[in-house]
């Protein structure tokens, strides 16, 4: 219970409770190590006093407010949530908050919540965009933001991308390796790593020596879960030995679609998917599948923003993280 009812209880409050000194209780609040005992006595202390820090004073005197702004397309698809996750652990390790945003594949949304976040004196910005116009975007390039899953060309942006062309070269070899000539691709119309993934679908056929037919790429629109009904279609028309889903929708799509329909995977359609998250673990057989580095993707984004916002001369970079494909039980060989 707050025992401060007239006025904010401050850090001197704390240490006061407590016995402590203040720079052992700044220490703490600023996400320092600091001994068991002593944990356990400030977080009593700020408990029973309901301290709550005041970011914007503290901006006030430090010119941070030790805060992050992370913008994901959609808080609901797992795989930002995970990203997500893994970059708040990050961030608390380094003494950083993060506000989190949503922008709901609604690009004029995009650079309202920026605004919002320059707004708040966040320290920087980690964002996934899925505007194609980029160069508006360009007034916040003297602001400490990182971008994920996008390749900044338009003005000097410090970027964090997998090799989604590489690895889904990788894929679609080893479904036409195992004999597979007839192969359906799902991708993304309009995110750049969907995009890097339909060239790399491309690129498995005409270095494997076989013509490629446009129609075996279906396209969906983010955030409009076209995907089922994509791929519900695919399966009707008999056409196909394989898929290949290239995010975590469309995987979770296609799983939904073999349960529902008694289809039994590989003897009657093999598959190879993208985002070894939760759910597609669960399936059965064992999925054929890439799984993105979530924790590296995070560390790198966090590492980054915090050297940027330290040094806002720093030279930025495009860094590219390896993405890793898992052997399962879920393509069958043809030949």
């Amino acid at each position: 219970m707050n025992t401060y009812n007239n006025r904010k209880a401050t850090i001197k409050d704390i240490c006061q409770k407590t016995g402590l000194a203040i720079g052992t209780v700044s220490k703490y609040l600023n996400g320092g190590n600091l001994r068991e005992k002593n944990i356990v006595k400030i977080k009593q202390a700020i408990e029973e006093l309901d301290y709550k820090v005041d970011i914007y004073a503290r901006a006030m005197k430090t010119n941070r407010t030790n805060t992050i702004g992370i913008l994901l397309p959609q808080l609901g698809n797992a795989f930002y949530g995970s990203i997500a996750s893994a970059i708040g652990k990050e961030l608390k390790k380094n003494g950083y908050e993060m506000l989190v945003k949503e922008s709901n594949y609604d690009q004029n949304r995009e650079i309202e919540c920026l605004n919002d976040f320059v707004e708040k004196r966040t320290d920087g910005i980690i964002c996934f965009l899925v505007s194609k116009e980029l160069e508006k975007f360009s007034v916040f390039s003297d602001f400490p933001i990182v971008f994920i899953e996008r390749k900044v060309t338009e003005f000097d942006a410090e970027c964090i991308n997998v090799n989604n062309r590489e690895v889904v070269k990788e894929c679609i070899k080893l479904l036409i390796n195992n004999g597979h000539k007839n192969i359906a691709g799902i991708f993304s119309a309009n995110s750049y790593s969907g995009l890097e993934r339909m060239l790399g679908f491309r690129d498995a056929f005409e270095e494997s020596n076989l013509d490629f037919d446009e129609n075996t790429i279906y396209k969906f629109d983010e955030g409009l879960n076209e995907e089922y009904e994509i791929i519900e279609n695919i399966i009707e028309s008999k056409k196909y030995t394989a898929i290949f889903t290239s995010n975590y929708t469309s995987t979770l799509s296609a799983i939904f679609l073999f349960n529902e329909k008694k289809i039994k995977v590989p003897d009657d359609i093999s598959i190879i998917g993208f985002d070894n998250m939760m759910f597609t673990k669960l399936y059965s057989p064992k999925l054929t599948i890439v799984s993105q580095p979530i924790d590296e993707i995070a560390r790198v984004a966090t590492t980054r923003i915090i050297e940027i916002i330290d040094n806002k001369n720093i030279t930025k970079s495009n860094t590219i993280l390896n993405c890793t494909l898992l052997a399962g039980d879920t393509v069958k060989k043809l030949n």
